[in-house]
């Protein structure tokens, strides 16, 4: 929209040309979320991309990585599992910029008292930090807040 000359866009035509995993038209009335339409919408532009010469294009582009980490305060390791992502969901309440909302989403939570986590490498249940750090940057950022 930043190069047209137009200042919107009427995804209705769009939308109604979508199929769901059985061939059946999307519901537009029904009531569903941000994530819940992304997610959908990637499911079936997914699908059929499979049997073009680019299966792989909207993980390409809009795919990333994240790494979500649990650093244990009980010993000096940490364990780390990679997750692909399409979206990142952000808190800008009470931020004035997506750059602290996404400062807040690395900075992690500490998991504690009743909430600590079981370190296998411990062997009990330890006060540990759990944060998520973006590993690999897709080509294009999308971004929910909430």
């Amino acid at each position: 929209m930043q190069q047209s000359k137009v200042s919107r866009a009427d995804p209705t035509d769009f939308v109604r040309s979508l199929r769901d995993g059985i061939g059946q038209p999307l519901n537009v009335n029904a009531q569903m979320d941000v994530h819940e339409f992304w997610n959908l919408l990637f499911d079936i532009l997914e699908g059929n991309l499979q049997t073009t010469h680019q299966p792989d294009l909207l993980r390409e582009t809009f795919g990333g990585v994240l790494s979500n980490q649990y650093i244990c305060q009980g010993g000096s390791h940490y364990i780390s599992r990679e997750e692909r992502f399409s979206y990142l969901s952000i808190v800008v309440k009470h931020h004035e910029t997506i750059a602290e909302g996404l400062k807040q989403f690395v900075q992690g939570e500490m998991l504690s008292g009743s909430n600590a986590y079981l370190c296998t490498e411990c062997q009990s249940k330890q006060s540990t930090i759990r944060r998520s750090v973006i590993q690999t940057l897709p080509g294009m950022r999308t971004f929910t807040h909430n």
